[in-house]
């Protein structure tokens, strides 16, 4: 019933994809756009292309086999939180699903993590479900628990993922961990907060915690 985004949310790669991505458009002899730089953060690698790349697709390709991107996965790390609680979320028994941008790279990056075991659904953007913001991963997710979307919380950090779970219906909460706080969003500055937001979200307790916490201020 706990759906995760995974870069920015579980994993800190901003700066890894980013300069991947500079130093591509660096070879094709091109500035990379900065003022656009969430994107190839947040979209998946076909939306990308057909908005920065259609006129050089074969260059691209070039350089993708000249400087292949799972040589790059090492350099990716876990946030801090990660790993304890996506362990504790299984050690209790409930179900947990992998949404993500993220294209082929996701099950190297996974089995590089340590993580293969931890999730029961992974749904990535090389898949036959449309990316997000398209709330069709939620959808499937949801069909093959045999659930509704809106029993499902997906866990998120960017506005791509609070977009997805709005035209869903599902629950959303951000992890603002590494990522600036979204507005409209719950928003949590860790994963240890994000945590104990699920636990109470599973006794059934879906009040707003931004809400309840500056009540209490």
């Amino acid at each position: 019933m706990i759906v995760f985004d995974l870069d920015g949310t579980l994993v800190d790669s901003r700066e890894h994809i980013l300069n991947y991505n500079r130093d591509l458009f660096r070879w094709l002899g091109r500035p990379f756009p900065e003022q656009d730089a969430e994107l190839f953060y947040t979209l998946d690698r076909h939306a990308l292309e057909q908005r920065f790349f259609d006129e050089d697709l074969v260059r691209v390709a070039q350089f993708r086999e000249r400087d292949p991107y799972l040589d790059r996965l090492s350099e990716i790390r876990p946030l801090s939180g990660a790993l304890e609680l996506l362990s504790s979320l299984r050690q209790r028994g409930i179900a947990l699903a992998l949404w993500t941008n993220r294209g082929p790279s996701t099950k190297p990056l996974l089995a590089q993590l340590g993580w293969e075991g931890l999730f029961d659904i992974v749904l990535h953007a090389d898949m036959a479900v449309p990316s997000k913001p398209s709330p069709d991963g939620a959808r499937w997710i949801a069909s093959r628990w045999e659930l509704a979307p809106a029993d499902l919380l997906f866990v998120g950090d960017s506005a791509v993922d609070r977009e997805a779970a709005r035209l869903a219906g599902c629950a959303f909460v951000q992890c603002a961990q590494v990522s600036p706080p979204l507005p409209q969003a719950t928003s949590l500055p860790t994963l240890q907060a994000v945590g104990d937001y699920v636990a109470r979200w599973l006794r059934g307790d879906r009040a707003d915690y931004n809400e309840e916490h500056h009540a209490s201020a």
